[in-house]
């Protein structure tokens, strides 16, 4: 999990069980606003995020297999150490969890989703957010730098996924005001990989907001 999770009471033994009943080897926790949580007031980032977690929730609702675990996560124990025993290079910051998952599959791991709840603390500035997503777009780089067969997969999200799907799924639930959020996300993570590419590791790779 991340610092800026916070587990609902329930929340690991409901990953437990969901564990259990798919027969799986990861299980995704289910994200909800922290804020929300807390009855803060949103402002403009914030309630994009929300929207952000609304698509990713449909999206999951209509998609049978899941073949990216993010975090809050529950893994199986042997699985993970074989996985990681056998890993070529290191983890590194802002695609860890994207190219665990993919090799996770590549020694047969079955994911599922969870049941169990977090309440994630959302970025609330465009300055913080277009920090956070240049250093995404490193992480981008590196996972194409470490697997080049997903490169299509990649790009496909950042330029396509982004910036035109989610802001037409944004619009179809009337969130209009919300797409420039979409566009940015994508383009700025293409600009983080870009960079990283340019410029290499030390220029982007950071994940402070």
């Amino acid at each position: 999990m991340d610092a800026d999770d916070r587990l609902d009471k329930s929340c690991i033994k409901s990953l437990l069980n969901d564990l259990k009943r798919d027969n799986a080897h990861a299980v995704q926790a289910k994200h909800k606003s922290y804020e929300i949580y807390s009855n803060c007031k949103l402002n403009y980032w914030e309630q994009s995020m929300l929207v952000n977690l609304e698509i990713i929730n449909d999206e999951s609702k209509n998609t049978q297999e899941l073949n990216m675990v993010g975090r809050p996560a529950l893994y199986d124990k042997k699985l993970l150490i074989k996985t990681i025993k056998t890993q070529k290079g290191n983890f590194t910051t802002a695609h860890e969890d994207a190219n665990l998952s993919y090799l996770l599959i590549q020694n047969g791991a079955k994911f599922t989703y969870g049941t169990g709840v977090t309440y994630r603390k959302n970025l609330d500035s465009f300055q913080k957010l277009f920090k956070r997503w240049l250093s995404y777009g490193s992480g981008d780089a590196k996972f194409i730098i470490t697997h080049k067969n997903r490169t299509f997969n990649i790009l496909y999200h950042l330029l396509i996924n982004y910036p035109i799907v989610r802001s037409y799924k944004a619009i179809k639930k009337g969130y209009i005001v919300n797409t420039p959020f979409f566009i940015l996300q994508g383009y700025i993570r293409f600009i983080g990989l870009l960079k990283y590419f340019i410029f290499g590791i030390g220029k982007v790779d950071n994940y402070k907001s």
